[in-house]
């Protein structure tokens, strides 16, 4: 899992060409361009690389869903508001898979205590991996939260 301000990092900064090319994507957009993005899914490169648009109030922890991918990474991109991400490593101790992964949408949900949280506010990401278990959306306040998140197929 990496986090930061999204304008400190390039696709200079990445060795997957997956990762690049996506950085690539948000460094010429720029944050206002993603912003002009339009709600739900816009293909970028087909399905190898598509951004979901996304507006929503945070919800509380009690009502997050813990989830993890195998097929992609996320880059989840604060664009106005802030949020809680809420992460766990995929091999803690007494996690429990409530629903199967699911190849057709590449997710699988889990219960299991949080290892920390990160406050994310406009202009910051997090990008994550197989490896990472997260919970998206939990509630920092009272406002709306507009996001995108970059699914980057790994691997071709």
């Amino acid at each position: 899992m990496l986090s930061g301000k999204i304008a400190d990092y390039t696709e200079k900064d990445f060795a997957s060409p997956e990762l690049k090319r996506a950085f690539r994507f948000i460094s010429e957009k720029g944050l206002e361009g993603l912003k002009e993005l339009p709600l739900g899914k816009t293909l970028i490169e087909g399905e190898n690389l598509f951004a979901l648009r996304q507006s929503y109030l945070g919800k509380k922890k009690e009502e997050g869903k813990l989830e993890g991918h195998l097929r992609y990474y996320d880059i989840q991109i604060i664009l106005s508001g802030k949020e809680n991400f809420g992460y766990v490593d995929k091999e803690a101790e007494g996690l429990k898979v409530l629903v199967p992964y699911d190849e057709s949408r590449d997710i699988a949900f889990y219960q299991g205590e949080l290892e920390g949280s990160l406050l994310l506010k406009a202009g910051f990401f997090v990008l994550v991996g197989p490896e990472d278990l997260h919970m998206p959306g939990l509630k920092a306040d009272e406002k709306p939260i507009e996001k995108v998140v970059l699914k980057v197929k790994i691997g071709r």
